[in-house]
């Protein structure tokens, strides 16, 4: 891979604090095509491009804000597949022997959906011809192992904080040929990576935003929700698909004006997980938590609503001026807290209007 300072296979967009236990991912959406790469396919870039979970990235962008971290492979899947185990490799695409320890009977190498795909989106060949296992070794060591290793220490900085971690892995899913999926696909690897809560928890929250949402068909999670996601360890992950057909025109890539509200969809699904976790507790198995490191998800010293109907008299830019004056540094927290507040009263232009005044805030930090 290009070795420039813009060439990184990934990068983590850190909140100014640690909020809740949540790290979200986005494996699939990267972009950056090695030009060594693109020398070896006998595929042009836009059939390559078709294998991409597009602009999954843009949709989860606001994490951030939520005080959560988002973490963005850069590279394309068809490059390296990090939702696949390291040496899950097919071993006809390769001039050497694989290891002995090499994956190479699965599901997904026999559909030619390894660590390295031996086939796109379309379902035709990558290659012009076989690789040198030289391949296997440098996208592992530059791409795969780099990731894994951050995704391992963002959900273990979370866990230390917080007693617990949750990964969501967030994909994106094509249509289906004589098959209908619903809008938004929850995988739990069939209930062996995640509580039972809160899957019920991300299920309710997407139906009652209008979403058929499905649990494990078609998609029931990969490497990533099987190898990250150890309830027993108090490491949780889920798997999200979001149907593409709901943000994006499928042939030409181009998002259309449903990415805007599945993007804030997203947003507000994830706020309303971060208020409701502390009644979870008990349902995951979760044991009491150091009140310190607890507090920014018990709610103590969340602000009342009293005046708070009139407050849009005020536009979202004059309010973070004045709680900038009067609070300074505590000026993003109160507003954050009047946020979880609308959410909780289900107070939709609340919710706006306070995430508007927490954007304002931003810029004048």
């Amino acid at each position: 891979m290009d070795a420039s300072p813009s060439s990184a296979p990934f990068s983590i967009v850190a909140p100014q604090d640690l909020l809740i236990p949540v790290v979200v991912a986005s494996p699939h959406s990267g972009t950056m095509y090695p030009d060594h790469f693109l020398r070896l396919s006998r595929l042009d870039l836009a059939t390559l491009r078709r294998s991409e979970d597009a602009h999954v990235d843009v949709i989860v962008a606001d994490v951030p804000t939520l005080g959560a971290p988002l973490l963005r492979a850069h590279f394309p899947r068809v490059y390296c597949d990090v939702n696949r185990a390291a040496w899950e490799l097919d071993p006809g695409m390769f001039r050497e022997s694989l290891p002995s320890f090499a994956q190479t009977a699965t599901d997904k190498i026999r559909s030619g959906l390894g660590m390295i795909p031996r086939v796109a989106a379309s379902g035709r060949g990558i290659y012009r011809e076989q690789l040198p296992l030289a391949e296997a070794h440098i996208r592992i060591a530059q791409c795969w192992q780099p990731y894994h290793t951050a995704l391992d220490a963002l959900l273990e900085r979370a866990r230390a904080r917080f007693g617990f971690a949750i990964l969501l892995d967030i994909h994106s899913m094509p249509r289906l040929p004589h098959r209908d999926t619903a809008d938004i696909v929850l995988g739990d690897a069939r209930g062996q990576s995640a509580s039972p809560a809160l899957m019920a928890l991300l299920e309710n929250e997407f139906r009652m935003r209008g979403y058929s949402v499905a649990r494990n068909t078609p998609y029931a999670g990969g490497y990533a929700t099987r190898h990250h996601g150890r309830p027993g360890e108090q490491r949780h992950a889920i798997q999200i698909e979001m149907r593409r057909a709901l943000y994006m025109d499928e042939t030409t890539l181009e998002p259309h004006k449903g990415i805007e509200r599945l993007r804030n969809d997203m947003r507000v699904v994830l706020a309303r997980l971060a208020s409701v976790l502390p009644s979870l507790r008990d349902e995951m198995g979760l044991q009491e938590l150091d009140s310190s490191s607890y507090r920014h998800l018990s709610g103590h010293s969340r602000p009342g609503l009293s005046g708070e109907r009139q407050v849009m008299s005020t536009s979202p830019k004059e309010k973070a001026a004045e709680l900038a004056a009067a609070h300074g540094a505590e000026a993003a927290t109160i507003a954050r807290r009047h946020y979880e507040t609308a959410l909780e009263e289900q107070e939709i232009g609340q919710q706006g209007y306070w995430l508007d005044v927490i954007e304002h805030l931003k810029g004048l930090a």
